[in-house]
């Protein structure tokens, strides 16, 4: 996260909000793990940057106060949702965490928001 706010600035870019993270599971051993930042406008890729512009669409969110554990069961609840009512996912979801959990050491208190792109 520090090197791409870095990166930002480097390029005179301005962040617009907190970090956005996606995780993807590659197996019992290996996940990938994608972190963004929104930003006013685009600023130049780099080696290991890249600008992803998110579409405007349907989009379910829900709002999770807890630990790691209670945001990643309230994200396994959302892929339920989606699935129960045969929604489909245009784009990858992510979570946005609005709390500085370097500050902040009491995980009852971090707020994150879950965001799953549907149609």
């Amino acid at each position: 996260l520090n090197s791409l706010q870095q990166h930002i600035q480097k390029n005179m870019g301005t962040i617009k909000g907190d970090p956005m993270v996606n995780i993807t599971n590659l197996g019992q051993e290996n996940i990938f793990v994608q972190v963004g930042l929104p930003i006013e406008k685009s600023i130049p890729e780099a080696n290991g940057f890249q600008i992803k512009k998110m579409v405007l669409g349907n989009i379910l969110s829900a709002q999770v106060k807890g630990d790691n554990h209670t945001v990643y069961r309230a994200f396994k609840e959302t892929e339920n949702f989606v699935r129960d009512n045969s929604k489909e996912s245009p784009a990858m979801p992510f979570i946005v965490y609005h709390t500085n959990r370097l500050i902040q050491k009491d995980s009852t208190q971090w707020v994150s928001t879950i965001y799953y792109p549907i149609y």
